[in-house]
């Protein structure tokens, strides 16, 4: 099948690979990845925990149908997941952002979101002209802290952009202006917060 005949969907299992070659590189050997596709969120937090061992707990995760889901078990037995929302064309814009957001404000419990394009034709910048800027200038929050004031219950979240270009690599879009994600090393950084 060529790249041209894949769904969005085709795309998951080697970008999962992909992605967790990376994680196990900044991570090292002493840290476990796991990780689930194309299921709910709930189906894909139980499959993680599963895969790693761990006991899944009374923590709520909504039954929402989510793209790609991972988790670094680190080795204090501390788990650390993140969500990636994947979109394939030629650029991502601020509907696709958007999505990812509602999915981290809904998740409450995974505190790294990641919008992930995959690349499908050579373009100057994966986001689209009105994305960009509005990136570039600093109005677009990738950093959330989210207050429930019914309930006084908080939580915070922050989300990263990346491009995907098959059998190839993953590089970050620069999101510093908004404090969102923009490396390795930050995806480390914020992961090994949690």
């Amino acid at each position: 099948m060529s790249d041209n005949d894949k769904t969005e969907i085709g795309y998951y299992p080697e970008i999962c690979l992909k992605m967790a070659v990376y994680l196990k590189d900044i991570f090292g050997a002493d840290h476990q990845i796991a990780y689930s596709q194309n299921k709910s969120l709930s189906e894909m937090v139980n499959e993680i925990h599963s895969s790693l061992g761990l006991d899944r707990g009374d923590t709520y995760y909504p039954s929402l149908r989510t793209d790609i889901a991972f988790g670094i078990r680190f080795p204090s037995g501390k788990l650390a997941l993140m969500l990636l929302e994947v979109k394939r064309g030629k650029s991502l814009g601020l509907m696709n952002f958007s999505q990812l957001i509602g999915y981290m404000q809904v998740a409450k419990h995974i505190r790294i979101g990641i919008l992930l394009l995959v690349n499908e034709g050579v373009k100057a910048s994966p986001l689209s002209i009105d994305f960009s800027s509005i990136i570039d200038v600093g109005q677009l929050p990738a950093d959330w802290k989210v207050l429930l004031t019914h309930s006084d219950e908080s939580y915070d979240f922050q989300a990263g952009i990346c491009l995907y270009t098959p059998n190839n690599g993953i590089e970050w879009v620069d999101s510093d202006n908004c404090y969102g994600i923009s490396s390795w090393d930050q995806l480390k950084e914020s992961l090994s917060a949690e």
